[in-house]
């Protein structure tokens, strides 16, 4: 018996495997080509695949859209069926040849229809006006675990938080764990934040309502500062997360902070490193 074995007797779950790791679009940039090109090994392989739409609702990277047509775009979509899906990439000025026709693609065939099916989220629109987002983005969230979003070519990291603004997610996002959101506006007493592990503070915002955001979310664990705003201050305040770990932001070039316990935190400035 050859001691060689072919890569056609392993079983369709290992094979599976195979391919599931194939598709963190949020680490790899070319998985979506990746998975196509397995598709076309055998026919074995591409059955395989177009019967398991999961692995085809985590390739929606709009970076590895953009080249291709409409018709293979919507092919590509397609073939998820109803799967839970990942999203992420990035849109550039609509005036840039193509990127009108890809935002519509990404707002009317991809989020707008299955909003209810995003399970991860990770886009910066530099384009996008809060007429082509807030229909969507005010829709229950149902599956959603992770939304990480940016409106500005070089944003500067920072949530404006509104108490009568029209809900994000209509105050509905029971699964979401992870949360950053560049200039879109949500409650801080939003049921959702409750579940929060890991998010993105402005700490620009009042005294009395960043400590108040703090204790809406008594499962965080880590969250990140935008810390360049913390330049010639000192703060310090008290509140209880059993699980909680701050990490600022460039931390060698603006601030440094240490936790006491695990109800004191201080943010100390420093000079800026040269």
């Amino acid at each position: 018996m050859s001691s060689r074995m072919s890569i056609s007797v392993l079983a369709n779950e290992i094979l599976l495997e195979i391919f599931f790791m194939n598709t963190n679009i949020f680490l790899e940039n070319d998985c979506l080509r990746t998975t196509i090109y397995c598709s076309q090994v055998c026919r074995s392989w591409r059955s395989l695949l177009l019967f398991t739409p999961s692995v085809w609702g985590r390739l929606l990277h709009v970076n590895e859209l953009r080249p291709r047509n409409s018709s293979t775009r919507e092919k590509i979509l397609s073939r998820s069926r109803n799967s839970l899906l990942w999203v992420s990439g990035t849109i550039y000025s609509r005036q840039l040849h193509g990127e009108a026709q890809l935002l519509r693609f990404l707002l009317n065939s991809i989020l707008y229809p299955n909003w209810d099916r995003i399970e991860h989220l990770n886009l910066s629109i530099h384009s996008a006006s809060e007429e082509d987002l807030w229909p969507i983005i005010q829709l229950p969230a149902p599956n959603l675990r992770s939304f990480h979003f940016s409106g500005k070519a070089d944003h500067e990291w920072h949530v404006v938080f509104t108490t009568d603004a029209q809900p994000l997610f209509s105050d509905c996002a029971p699964m979401l764990q992870r949360f950053s959101a560049d200039c879109i506006p949500f409650t801080l007493s939003a049921p959702w934040m409750r579940h929060l592990r890991k998010s993105l503070w402005d700490p620009s915002l009042p005294f009395a309502r960043f400590s108040y955001a703090f204790s809406r979310c008594p499962s965080l664990k880590i969250s990140f500062f935008s810390t360049y705003l913390w330049k010639n201050r000192t703060l310090m305040f008290h509140f209880s997360l059993p699980f909680f770990h701050i990490s600022p932001k460039f931390p060698s070039k603006i601030s440094t902070c240490t936790t006491v316990s695990y109800s004191l935190i201080k943010f100390i400035p420093q000079t800026a490193a040269p």
